[in-house]
């Protein structure tokens, strides 16, 4: 379902929408529940259980389920792809928001049956984020059960928070359901860990905060991808375009690099100019079954940035 919830967004585009609405500022509490391996919590709804067959939760009776993830694409670019999709008769906007702080998305979405014979599902997203990465709470559920359930759901989906991890300061360890490894010594940069972000990613800046409350804008975060990839070069140079595709950022610097046994590239590049102008760090590394991105960003001190980037990219290890 995760999935088929990437491609709805990813294959939207634009229309206007007004700013955000109500502000929403959640707190955890004992009732808060983490939604799979997600790094995001709510308060799921009355019937609801942890899922066998989902990361997240479900209502076996209503055949109703809870999801939620992490999109590596910026808030903005998946808003845009909302407005165009409202043009159709089966998406619509319920609200545009301010949740904990960030900007939001209350969306419902009417998925048909692909067979012709199924019933129709139900869906209602939750999608907020800022200008580097984009969350996503879903829940589905048959169409034929709408309107107390799909306020249920609704209000649950509003209780979202973000679960900090205060276990991990010095060295960023992870352990995944995909048996991948993976340790880093932040010291150099100053960074803190702020949270896990799904299964494979982990998200640091200065304070440690989601959204940061620090006055320097740096933050540095560790991705990993299934598969392997013929053209590396070419991968990596994708991934900086994907950035930002309105405006991609200009590579400076493409180096060829090797961390831990893989081979892969450093790129150094940079979007806007003068004072706007802002540090991409990237370094993309190519094992045999995986290949992992470690992406530094930073607004000012974009030397010493650099350096520090590189100082914690060396010390990633995989096993």
């Amino acid at each position: 379902m995760y999935i088929r919830m990437i491609l709805v967004i990813l294959c939207l585009s634009m229309m206007g929408f007004q700013g955000p609405g109500r502000k929403i500022v959640n707190t955890p509490t004992t009732k808060h529940l983490e939604i799979g391996r997600s790094g995001l919590s709510i308060i799921p709804p009355s019937g609801f259980a942890e899922s066998r067959a989902v990361r997240g939760f479900e209502n076996a009776e209503k055949q109703a389920q809870i999801t939620a993830g992490q999109l590596s694409f910026p808030f903005a670019t998946i808003s845009q792809g909302l407005k165009e999709e409202m043009k159709g008769d089966h998406v619509r906007i319920l609200e545009s928001l301010s949740f904990n702080e960030y900007d939001a998305l209350l969306v419902k979405h009417l998925e048909k049956s692909q067979d012709g014979v199924s019933p129709y599902r139900m869906v209602i997203m939750l999608v907020f984020g800022d200008r580097y990465r984009t969350w996503q709470v879903s829940s589905v559920y048959p169409a034929n059960h709408d309107g107390e359930l799909g306020l249920a759901l609704e209000k649950a989906l509003l209780t979202t928070v973000q679960i900090p991890d205060d276990n991990l300061e010095d060295e960023a360890v992870m352990e995944t359901s995909y048996g991948w490894f993976g340790k880093m010594g932040i010291n150099p940069g100053r960074l803190k860990l702020a949270n896990k972000l799904g299964a494979s990613i982990l998200f640091f800046n200065l304070d440690g905060r989601i959204p940061s409350q620090s006055q320097e804008d740096v933050s540095f975060n560790i991705s990993r991808y299934n598969g392997t990839k013929s053209n590396p070069k070419d991968v990596s140079l994708q991934k900086i375009h994907a950035l930002n595709p309105q405006d991609p950022p200009v590579a400076s610097s493409v180096k060829e690099i090797e961390i831990a046994g893989m081979k892969g590239f450093e790129i150094t590049a940079y979007i806007g100019e003068g004072e706007k102008k802002s540090l991409i760090y990237q370094v993309t590394l190519f094992g045999d079954l995986n290949y992992y991105r470690l992406l530094g960003r930073a607004e000012t001190n974009h030397d010493a940035r650099i350096q520090e980037f590189r100082t914690i990219s060396e010390t990633f290890k995989v096993r």
